[in-house]
């Protein structure tokens, strides 16, 4: 038999997965840990299972996802108050998620920094007298 810790889990989950939040296992526990100034542990609990947030932060938390408080935690009663006002809170959160994506895409290629590339590219333009002295002064820096 599913436990209430584990239906509160499963609707905590859905709704942050409905939310745009950040998949299990991928950041979800530390930004919601983040955004409700609480412990990554006891977030954890709360994603598992285990455990039910303090009142104040299941309050906060049930606002961030923009559902009622009561049905977070009992699934009973409404979901949303104003389903029009989710499906574009809902909407404004996704294009946000995709363009913190879309930039994070950006500014790595090849597990490479947009800084480190930059230095490759300005490095390329160098004579090689100028790529000589810069290869002497990062071994000097190395090896400090």
């Amino acid at each position: 038999m599913v436990s209430e810790r584990m239906k509160f889990s499963k609707r905590l989950n859905d709704v942050l997965d409905e939310a745009g939040f950040p998949a299990e296992g991928e950041g979800r526990q530390s930004a919601i840990a983040n955004l409700l100034d609480e412990s990554p542990e006891n977030v954890g609990l709360w994603l598992e299972g285990l455990d039910y947030p303090q009142t104040s932060k299941l309050v906060k938390l049930a606002k961030l996802v923009h559902v009622r408080s009561n049905w977070l935690m009992s699934g009973t009663g409404e979901k949303h108050a104003d389903e029009a006002a989710e499906r574009e809170f809902r909407e404004k959160l996704r294009q946000r998620h995709a363009e913190k994506k879309r930039k994070a895409q950006e500014f790595t290629v090849h597990g490479f920094s947009k800084e480190a590339l930059d230095f490759a590219r300005t490095y390329m333009q160098m004579s090689v007298s100028q790529q000589n002295e810069i290869k002497k002064l990062m071994s000097q820096l190395k090896n400090h």
